[in-house]
Order: C-alpha cells, then structure tokens, then sequence
C-alpha cells in the first residue's frame, strides 16, 4: 500500500504529534448521543472508525453549551466530563495510533429550538440583527454572554486534554457562531463587530485562552474553517455579508479577509489548518459537498484540480507558507479515485493531509478505500437528510436501519 501511495501513506509530525498517514476523517455529525453523552451507539461508531485507521480522526462537533444545533448532540463541559473520557477511551483503545481530535463548536443561530418535554432546550442566539440569507430571530448575545462563551470553550478543551484525547478543532467554519461573529455582516458596533480586527477578538480570545490553559506540546489545536461561505444559499437568494465577500452589504467576492485570517490564526499558534467552504444549512450540495467534480476535473491530471472548489482553496491557503500543515476536505466525492487525487494533491502541494467526511459513513476503513475494495459513498445526501430530521445519521446505502429511519421521516 506505502508503495502505490507514498505521499498518503507518509507520517507528518506537527506540533510535537505525529500522525501515521495523511488521511483525516472528516467530524460528521450523527446525533445518537443520550443527552450529551455518548451512546451505545456513539462508542460502537467510533471504534470502526478507529479501525479505519485515518491518521487523524475527529469527533464531531461537540457542543460547549447547551445552544446546539442537534436534538442528540454531545456535549462537552462539566457534567458531561465522564462521557468525554468514556469516548476518547473507546478509540484509544482499538487504536492507540492514530490523532484523536475533538470539534469544539457552538451552533449560535443555528441553535434548534426543539419544544419537547423529553429533550433539554437549545436557545436561538445571535450576534447581529437578523438581516438577509441570515435571518432567523434570536436573543442578541452581549459581551458578558460571550465571554462566558470563550470560557466554555477554554473549559472544553481542557476536559477533552483531561481525557487522553490528542487535540481540538475550533469550529471556524459552516456557519456556525464562530463563522457569524467573524463575517462581514457583524457590523453591529461592539466590542466583537465592525472592523476585522474586532470580528477576529472572539475566536482570537479563544485560541489563546486554550494555549494559555494547555500547554502541553503533545495537544495540538486545529482550526477548520470557512474560507467561503458561497455566493448563494440553495433558494437562489445571494449571500450578502458573508465570509469571502468585502462588506456587509456586499456578494462581491473576496479572500482578503479569509488570508489575514489564517495569517492571524498562525501568529495565535494553532497548529494545523483545516481548510472548507459553504454553510451546510443553507448551500450544502453545491458549496460544502458537491455530489459530483466539476465536468472538467481530471482525476489523472492535477493541473486540473484548480477546478474543484475545495482544492482550489487548500492550495490558496498553501501558498501563503505558513509553516503548519494544510488539510483539504471534500475528498468523499472521487469515490474509488480517493488514493489517486489525494496522492496527486499531496505530491504537487495542494495540501498536507486529505479529508473525508461522507465517506466515513460508508466505509472508514483506509485500506479497503485506496484498495478499490471499500464501500463508497453514492453522494445520495441521505445521511443530510437524516440530520435535517433530526435522527441518528447513517449510510442509507449501506445500512438498512438508516434506509428504514429514513422512510420514516
């Protein structure tokens, strides 16, 4: 296998870690916990993971506070300590090898306000007036709010360090409330809105509390990010203000900000970057995972890879030489060529690492995928359809109580 893919199958140190191959599953949300805590469930999805033996692979977004997106979602503070440590320990011990990191995330505006007595409720909050594609009501956060926020996260990825866990991801992307109080549309004027500079203090806030908290070199702290939130959300209706665009009332694309961005996140001391695109609840299939390339992608000609979204913008975060390894996502949608353009993208310097994300629900295992012989995903959005409803998320074409949960809905 090292032989027919020597970039995919080379370790990368960064930090004081080394992963064992260049492959990162992707954190995909499955919402089976049991109120915050993982479930039988949970633990059985993240020992085949483990399996599948990724070089990094990362839980899903895990809630600092109750304002989640999903009925199901894990949380991660105080009370859910021992849930936390119950998980970690459940990978490590199929496989002690392979990074294991935490997605850190608070939803913001994409809190759901689920209304049953049975489930503990998710507040809707915001960081500016409603206005545009990002117009969902919701109680306007205030600066004590979001220094209590900041705190949360500091205290998560020091309950997550707690547990034997190698790192944390600090959801900067998909728009979730990282991604509102850091686009251009936050032009609310307070301590955290307006200038970049000001957008840029909450997640800065963050970064450097967990730094400050952790200072062990064998945790690492990532960042996947938004370069681009779109130019339209799946209605037609444009973007205005979001992140890639030049103000708050603009669709004008730009990447001005989003390069100062990674340049900032590198001064802070992240560790590795982890480079996406779109707002899933908004522009899913066409910003965030595509379910086809781009008629002119070349799986056989990496002059091409330019042209597939995704590629194009791990390259354009490569370039700026940061010195920290550079994730490029999107990689479910090549199927059976998976090996070949990882391989590719890794050996002409479109990124260090690959990440997939669909394709863990169908098959994780690394072997099996660059053998030819995995399950690949059929990019049915299925498994998004079972996350819009709101239930245990599974490969519908691999997984015959995913295929009925679904009939369900």
């Amino acid at each position: 296998m090292e032989q027919n893919y020597p970039n995919l199958m080379t370790p990368i140190t960064f930090s004081n870690l080394t992963a064992p191959n260049r492959f990162v599953h992707q954190p995909m949300e499955c919402d089976d916990s049991i109120d915050g805590f993982p479930s039988g469930r949970t633990l059985d999805r993240y020992r085949k993971l483990a399996r599948g033996k990724a070089g990094i692979t990362m839980v899903e977004a895990v809630s600092v506070g109750n304002n989640r997106a999903r009925i199901n979602q894990l949380m991660v503070d105080e009370e859910h300590r021992k849930g936390i440590c119950e998980l970690t320990k459940a990978f490590k011990n199929v496989n002690p090898d392979s990074l294991f990191i935490y997605q850190l995330n608070h939803a913001g505006q994409i809190s759901g306000e689920f209304h049953r007595p049975d489930v503990r409720e998710s507040q809707v909050v915001r960081v500016y007036k409603p206005k545009g594609f990002d117009n969902k009501p919701g109680k306007m956060l205030t600066v004590e709010d979001i220094n209590e926020i900041i705190d949360a996260f500091i205290k998560g990825a020091e309950i997550v360090y707690d547990s034997g866990a190698d790192g944390v991801d600090v959801k900067f992307c998909h728009g979730y409330l990282i991604g509102q109080i850091t686009r251009p549309a936050n032009d609310r004027e307070w301590e955290y809105g307006g200038s970049l500079e000001n957008r840029l203090r909450f997640p800065k806030r963050i970064i450097e509390g967990i730094k400050e908290r952790i200072t062990d070199p064998d945790f690492c702290l990532m960042v996947r990010i938004s370069m681009d939130e779109g130019d339209a959300i799946s209605s037609g209706e444009t973007i205005t203000g979001g992140v890639g665009t030049t103000g708050p009332e603009s669709s004008e694309h730009s990447l001005d900000e989003s390069l100062e961005t990674l340049k900032m996140l590198a001064d802070w001391g992240v560790d590795i970057l982890n480079i996406s695109t779109g707002i899933p609840a908004y522009n899913a299939d066409t910003w965030v995972r595509p379910a086809k390339p781009p008629k002119t992608f070349d799986a056989d000609d990496p002059t091409t890879y330019t042209q597939y979204h995704h590629l194009a913008y791990s390259l354009t975060a490569k370039k700026l030489d940061l010195g920290l390894p550079v994730v490029a996502s999107g990689f479910s949608v090549f199927g059976k060529d998976i090996g070949k353009v990882g391989e590719n993208a890794i050996r002409e310097g479109y990124a260090d690492l690959i990440g997939i994300g669909r394709q863990t629900l169908a098959d994780p295992d690394i072997e099996r995928i660059l053998s030819g012989e995995a399950n690949y995903c059929v990019r049915c959005r299925g498994c998004a359809k079972l996350l819009v409803g709101q239930v245990p998320v599974g490969c519908i074409k691999y997984d015959r109580e995913s295929r009925e949960r679904l009939k369900s809905l």
